[in-house]
């Protein structure tokens, strides 16, 4: 196996710092081009039904994977701020932005403390990001800070407890799943996010999870950077190099024969502010 460059999980935590760009955004590209995960994005584009005019704050904007869509929604009269706390990813954004029509602007810094004045914003848009987070519920209530009464906070955080694949050794598949979630700073932070809107104190609250399979091993193998992960577990004496490869080459095979099948649950979340006067 050739172990790519970074544990990609560990990494957004500061992504500058990796002075690894090119590997995240090649990483962001996979992820986006998932058609489980486009089946979740474009349910949540459904609720969010964004209108023409509207003001958007992409929250983690990465390196603009959405920018198109969002722009699509609200038009010329519309505009959209790319908010990331890294300055690479930012730059990349800036350059996908650039050709559409929406004006768009950037600002880099934390989305636990958001440079931006109360009642700013139409909408927030967040997709994968909030599970990074060292302080979730901080940044649930400062995007509620920065919506307009009636705004809405539309947020897909992946279900790490839900992702299955087809695997004859279940065992091994799910010792690896573990191992991926060690990564993650909150794993189950889908399962959490309703609880903290609540407490952040946004009105209304609707959850809408949506199930997306692929039959593309090579999709999930590069999407979950699974060699990365499987090199981990060798190296801390889990599983043997031999078994490591013979489970990459029997999910390969499963999936050449159009034996393997994944799923991943992604619990669409809408919270919306509380109006003026209610």
């Amino acid at each position: 196996m050739t172990k790519p460059p970074i544990d990609f999980h560990q990494g957004f935590h500061d992504v500058d710092a990796t002075g690894a760009g090119d590997a995240f955004e090649g990483y962001l590209v996979n992820v986006h081009a998932m058609p489980n995960w486009a089946e979740s994005r474009r349910k949540r584009f459904e609720l969010a039904a964004f209108r023409e005019g509207e003001r958007i704050l992409d929250a983690g904007c990465g390196v603009g994977m959405d920018l198109a869509e969002l722009s699509a929604c609200v038009g010329k009269s519309g505009s959209i701020v790319g908010f990331d706390l890294s300055d690479d990813l930012i730059a990349r954004a800036r350059q996908r932005a650039a050709k559409l029509d929406t004006p768009i602007s950037f600002q880099q810094g934390d989305l636990q403390a958001l440079p931006f004045a109360d009642a700013t914003f139409d909408a927030g848009w967040s997709e994968r990001v909030l599970m990074y987070l060292e302080n979730p519920l901080a940044a649930v209530r400062e995007i509620l800070r920065i919506l307009k009464p009636g705004g809405r906070f539309l947020a897909g955080e992946i279900d790490f407890g839900a992702i299955w694949s087809t695997s004859p050794d279940e065992a091994f598949r799910y010792a690896l799943q573990q191992h991926t979630m060690k990564s993650v700073r909150n794993p189950g932070l889908s399962r959490q996010l309703p609880g903290l809107c609540v407490q952040a104190g946004f009105a209304k609250i609707k959850v809408q999870p949506t199930m997306g399979t692929s039959h593309d091993f090579s999709i999930t193998e590069r999407a979950a950077n699974l060699v990365w992960h499987l090199d981990r577990m060798v190296e801390d004496g889990e599983v043997s190099r031999g078994a490591a490869e013979d489970y990459l080459e029997t999910q390969r095979r499963l999936s050449r024969d159009g034996g393997f099948t994944s799923i991943l649950v992604v619990p669409n979340l809408v919270a919306t502010k509380r109006s003026a006067g209610a």
